[in-house]
């Protein structure tokens, strides 16, 4: 696995166009908290073959990522897709399309499973083993460490496979034409989130 390590922004000579024939370019943040309304983005991260690119963010707007979430050809897939996105949206004013979240994919395979964590899924469905302990570390720290790095690049690199994985079950159960239609839902749940309302499927 290799990793770039960049400031602000993804690079420049980095052509989007190149992840439209990817099955799915995972993304990932790592966040000074977790409210999106008091805290920040730190980091966030990009895997769509070749390289990971975790970047530290700055106080500038990260115009090649923004133009990477807003793209509607690219599919981009989360783990918690909620969560990132409602910090995205919060910080830097976007408008994400084409999203998919293996959160919610494991969900609608098996609603009964109590533990739809990255680590768990991860383990159960690819066997493979990843080390969380790095996720309350200091992300806002004005340089990362090997560890930080690594850890980081991981909550991207096997995304890809495990939505591969989710979705032939999700084909197999006939419940794929459904989770599209949560995955187009989730940013207009965002977008009841950032405005604060709340219950609208309520009685």
């Amino acid at each position: 696995m290799n990793v770039i390590f960049k400031a602000h922004d993804l690079p420049a000579s980095l052509n989007i166009d190149r992840y439209k024939a990817k099955r799915a370019v995972a993304v990932d943040i790592e966040t000074t908290g977790l409210d999106w309304r008091d805290n920040s983005i730190a980091s966030f991260q990009v895997y769509g073959g070749g390289s990971v690119y975790v970047i530290k963010a700055g106080s500038g707007l990260p115009q090649k990522m923004i133009e990477l979430i807003e793209r509607p050809d690219i599919c981009k897939v989360f783990h918690y897709a909620l969560f990132d996105l409602n910090f995205m949206v919060n910080q830097w004013q976007i408008e994400p399309q084409n999203i998919a979240c293996t959160k919610v994919a494991s969900k609608l395979v098996d609603p009964t499973r109590r533990d739809h964590s990255l680590k768990s899924l991860l383990r159960d469905k690819l066997g493979i083993r990843i080390d969380k302990r790095m996720r309350t570390s200091n992300w806002a720290a004005k340089k990362l460490s090997d560890a930080q790095l690594k850890y980081a690049a991981k909550d991207v690199f096997y995304l890809p496979r495990l939505l591969a994985v989710l979705k032939k079950e999700l084909v197999k159960n006939g419940q794929w034409e459904l989770t599209q239609a949560c995955y187009n839902f989730i940013p207009r749940q965002v977008q009841l989130d950032q405005s604060g309302i709340k219950g609208v499927f309520d009685y």
